[in-house]
């Protein structure tokens, strides 16, 4: 992941490793960087998987919110990416 971070010149504000699984909600380090984000610490996530993030509806629709209204602006992924133009489109957003 830092390679990657290099490779596309990203910024990374902090490592954060979620030891609690991702199918139910109320993990506390991601509620932690979704704050962190939301205080504007940070724009974007880089994550090994989007499953990664969230395997339950209330994370990934916590997650879609902030994305949706602007608060992250990229999800960035080693095999794929999304800003929040794209992902917008993608999850057939009207705020645009």
């Amino acid at each position: 992941m830092k390679e990657l971070a290099k490779k596309e010149n990203l910024e990374i504000v902090d490592i954060l490793v979620e030891k609690q699984t991702a199918k139910k909600p109320g993990r506390p380090v991601l509620a932690e960087m979704l704050k962190r984000i939301e205080a504007g610490e940070a724009a974007g996530i880089l994550a090994w998987h989007p499953d990664r993030l969230a395997r339950n509806s209330v994370d990934g629709g916590q997650i879609i919110y902030l994305v949706d209204t602007g608060v992250i602006k990229e999800l960035k992924f080693p095999t794929f990416w999304f800003d929040y133009f794209r992902l917008s489109y993608y999850l057939g957003s009207q705020n645009i």
